[in-house]
């Protein structure tokens, strides 16, 4: 099977049922709501506020891709970057979670992937809420900024440094099959 991309116009909702938006991968949830015209610029003036909204959010990243190609051999669906915890179904069928956005995740979809129509939906939880579940069960570590940023790996600066904003961002870079 040919390589195929992934990369391109996606979906993006939040689990809440509140936005519904096109979003670009390789991208970020923040940058699709600047794109969308739904938010400023955060690097202007002290918009980097209205982005804490977004934290506390799970959001859902999903396309429709098209295989014509014979499925045999090993298929991997490989995300070259995932910011930061999340869950991913290939046609509805859970095919494995991400943890840690500095690791390349590889998927053997093989058995999953159809001829014709499929569904990749991307699951991704909140950077602030998941790592406070994990601070409570257990307890505080001593961090600057944000506190419960020590429980995921993910880059400290996005949850603020005295050189950068607090943009806990989430997204998702180059993916392919």
């Amino acid at each position: 099977m040919a390589r195929i991309s992934l990369d391109g116009l996606w979906r993006l909702k939040d689990t809440a049922g509140r936005y519904d938006i096109n979003a670009r991968v390789p991208g970020l949830v923040q940058e699709s709501f600047v794109d969308n015209d739904i938010m400023p610029d955060p690097y202007r003036g002290s918009n980097e506020e209205l982005f804490k909204a977004l934290e506390d959010k799970d959001w859902v990243c999903e396309r429709e891709f098209f295989v014509e190609d014979e499925i045999s051999g090993i298929i991997e669906l490989v995300f070259e970057g995932i910011d930061t915890l999340a869950e991913v179904y290939l046609n509805d069928v859970f095919i494995g979670k991400c943890e840690d956005m500095f690791l390349t995740y590889r998927f053997d979809v093989r058995k999953i992937l159809k001829n014709g129509k499929n569904n990749l939906r991307v699951v991704i939880r909140s950077p602030v809420r998941e790592p406070e579940k994990l601070e409570r069960a257990y307890g505080e570590l001593n961090a600057a900024e944000e506190k419960v940023r020590g429980y995921i790996r993910k880059a400290q600066y996005s949850y603020g440094w005295d050189w950068g904003l607090r943009l806990a961002v989430r997204g998702y870079g180059d993916l392919f099959m």
